[in-house]
């Protein structure tokens, strides 16, 4: 990873969660791993999140419900990329304060349904599921 994405995800990671929060810098050995941060509670323990960032996607995973959300973009587009991280952690910043709901929806193909994270902020729509992770729609 270059040091312009770490820069970048250590930004927004301060600029959201700005000392409220307990993070720690997720790492590996595995060249082909990109640079994340798991973000903690101080007051909901139970709460956690992991963001990651590389050139071209970025990913966050709440792992005590097993949801994520996940977006590509390979323009390059160094401010879009950072616009949209920053919308992703506000998500995530206000489902560790405890906000969201978790809802049941019918799978696109087959029979069944399926559980996702809803959660409504600054104007977006956010769906974190198990295995359709859905961006930001405008409300």
């Amino acid at each position: 990873m270059t040091a312009d994405v770490k820069a970048m995800l250590d930004r927004v990671i301060t600029d959201v969660f700005n000392g409220e929060f307990v993070t720690k810098d997720v790492t590996s050995d595995d060249p082909t791993w990109i640079h994340g941060v798991e973000v903690v509670s101080r007051t909901r323990s139970d709460r956690a999140v992991r963001i990651r960032a590389g050139r071209v996607w970025m990913d966050a995973f709440i792992p005590e419900l097993g949801v994520g959300a996940a977006h590509v973009d390979e323009d390059g587009d160094v401010v879009y990329q950072e616009e949209e991280l920053t919308k992703l952690c506000r998500a995530l910043r206000a489902y560790l304060e405890g906000g969201g709901h978790m809802r049941r929806r019918r799978r696109l193909f087959g029979r069944g349904s399926t559980s996702e994270l809803a959660i409504e902020v600054d104007g977006y729509e956010w769906h974190f599921g198990r295995r359709s992770w859905i961006w930001a729609r405008e409300v």
